[in-house]
């Protein structure tokens, strides 16, 4: 059953539909493959970080270019999880920019997919948390969270599902502080998360910020005397208890991120880390600029590696556990250079 912290908005409306994009639609197919098909992999691509971008960029087209790139796959997928950081910069934008680019994101995807939708809030997705830049005081109705919770229709931004023979937990974990955030869970998400990942079905987790990984060190790490210092931005402050949690659990298989924008697999104490890349690449720039944009902005000693590609991931999971992940690069040429 779906978990009572996860809004009917926002799942139930699409669970009649056979396939996620419209020009697929086969109600009885899509039925069929829950209640009956106990031999075919359930597939789920996972799109994380759209970044929907002001001009030049044309994060808009790009967006709608890897829908219909997913739409023209042989199979389709039974189910989306949207990974975060739909939007971009919203923390410091002012309501009406930040509502506006909220309303191009859900035009551009709810305009091709119309079946059911995991969403996992991103921290580019919130509002208001820098009060200074966004000219915010924290009273309005859509300060925070709640301005996620009102794009995605949830009514908590962590909950769990079960589909396709498979447990699908997903979490919120981007956490304020002082005017920016910190990766992680509070108090109470964690409390739950205790209890929910009990589960004799093989389960698959979603973060957007990643739990733990190589990236967020490689990427994002400070080289001292005798230690690496990783911020609480990049990965979850609290990622010892929470991997040490999942490593007393068998039945996660997958823990799923996005936020570096860098593809990679991780498997520690029989769990695979993957981080999905970025529907956006390097932010709708070309790799090689987004790298030299970075040098100019952070010089030193850490190389500035290229991000990802613009791309997205196929998650073909079988009921006993076992599951292949292929990452799909879309092809986009649109990416500016700027």
């Amino acid at each position: 059953m779906m978990n009572e912290k996860l809004s009917r908005r926002g799942l139930l409306a699409g669970l009649g539909t056979a396939s996620l994009l419209a020009p697929f639609s086969r109600a009885s197919a899509f039925i069929e493959s829950f209640e009956t098909s106990s031999a075919k992999p359930f597939r789920v691509a996972f799109l994380t970080d759209m970044h929907i971008m002001d001009a030049p960029v044309r994060a808009d087209e790009g967006i709608a270019f890897t829908l219909d790139h997913l739409s023209k796959q042989e199979v389709q997928p039974d189910l989306i999880i949207v990974g975060g950081d739909n939007l971009t910069g919203t923390m410091g934008r002012d309501l009406a920019g930040a509502t506006s680019m909220r309303d191009r994101w859900t035009k551009v995807f709810r305009d091709k997919v119309k079946g059911p939708v995991l969403y996992c809030a991103g921290n580019h997705d919130h509002w208001g948390w820098n009060k200074t830049g966004s000219k915010s005081t924290g009273n309005e109705p859509l300060w925070g969270k709640n301005f996620a919770r009102d794009m995605l229709q949830l009514d908590k931004l962590y909950y769990s599902v079960e589909r396709g023979g498979w447990k699908f937990i997903v979490l919120d974990s981007v956490q304020p502080f002082e005017s920016r955030y910190i990766g992680g869970l509070d108090a109470e998400q964690w409390e739950w998360l205790k209890g929910e990942i009990k589960s004799d079905l093989p389960t698959v987790i979603t973060s957007h910020i990643p739990i733990t990984g190589i990236s967020p060190l490689v990427v994002d790490g400070t080289p001292g005397e005798t230690s690496h210092a990783v911020p609480f931005g990049s990965t979850f402050k609290n990622m010892y208890d929470v991997v040490a949690l999942i490593a007393d659990h068998s039945n996660v298989k997958l823990a799923l991120s996005g936020h570096i924008h860098f593809e990679e697999s991780v498997t520690f104490s029989g769990t695979t880390y993957w981080n999905g890349g970025a529907v956006s690449g390097a932010w709708w720039l070309t790799s090689t600029a987004d790298a030299n944009r970075r040098t100019q902005r952070n010089p030193g000693p850490i190389p500035r590696l290229a991000r990802a590609n613009p791309g997205y991931s196929l998650l073909d999971l079988s009921p006993n556990g076992e599951f292949k992940i292929q990452q799909v690069a879309s092809g986009w040429k649109g990416a500016t250079s700027r």
